[in-house]
Order: C-alpha cells, then structure tokens, then sequence
C-alpha cells in the first residue's frame, strides 16, 4: 500500500477547495439568473400595464392602410 505524501494531502484540500468554490460560483450565478429573471417579468408586467392604460387598441390593417397613403403620397413606394 503507498503511503500519502503531504503532496497527496495537499492535492485533495486543494481539489476539495476547488469544489466548495465551483459550488458558491454555481449557486451566485444561480441566484443571479433568477434575479434577473424577477426583473424582466416585472419590466414586462409593468409594459403590459402601460399599454392597457394607455387607452383603446387600434385595429393594425387601419395603420398600416394609413401609413401606405402617406407614403404613396410622398412617392414612396411599400414594396421597395
């Protein structure tokens, strides 16, 4: 049987070490992914909201039927 060197001993601390901190590594980027998920739901919440009180919709065929007026009339043409 081979005995351990304090090498060996220091290898396995070190290995030991480089666990425990890939761990709390994992665990910061983790924790900061569901943050930054948390923010973009309420950014998003918070847009919705806007936009429902910002007033009636409007049909999307209307604008875009005025938009091509007004840039026919300026002899753009849409299909450019």
């Amino acid at each position: 049987m081979r005995k351990l060197s304090m090498n060996d001993r220091a290898d396995g601390e070190d290995r030991s070490i480089a666990k425990v901190d890939r761990s709390f590594f994992w665990e910061a980027l983790l924790e900061e992914q569901e943050k930054r998920q948390v923010r973009m739901v309420a950014e998003l919440k918070d847009a919705i909201r806007a936009g429902i009180m910002s007033g009636p919709g409007v049909v999307a065929e209307k604008v875009f039927d005025r938009l091509e007026e007004k840039y026919a009339a300026m002899g753009v043409s849409s299909h450019d």
